[in-house]
């Protein structure tokens, strides 16, 4: 224990926002979820960002249909593209 709190500064202990386990990030960037299996052969980090993006997509119908456009190939990559900048807050 002696060691531990020697070398508390050298790296972080971070409480995983989905499962509540503690773990050690890999990079100095924030993290919040960890790389443990967590559901349907997900990690955290996946599962977290599939959830978040079906909320987006039930909250934003528009988002919903455009996304579905593209990936059935209904409009192309640049079309896509243009939506998306368009859709840029510009201040």
């Amino acid at each position: 224990m002696k060691e531990f709190m020697n070398y508390k500064n050298s790296f972080r202990i971070i409480k995983c926002k989905n499962c509540n386990h503690y773990f050690i990030p890999k990079t100095a960037h924030k993290t919040l979820y960890c790389d443990n299996i967590f559901k349907s052969g997900l990690t955290c980090k996946e599962f977290a960002d599939k959830v978040s993006s079906n909320r987006t997509y039930a909250n934003d119908p528009i988002c919903k249909k455009y996304r579905n456009k593209y990936k059935n190939d209904e409009i192309s990559v640049s079309d896509f593209e243009k939506w998306i900048d368009g859709m840029k807050i510009r201040k």
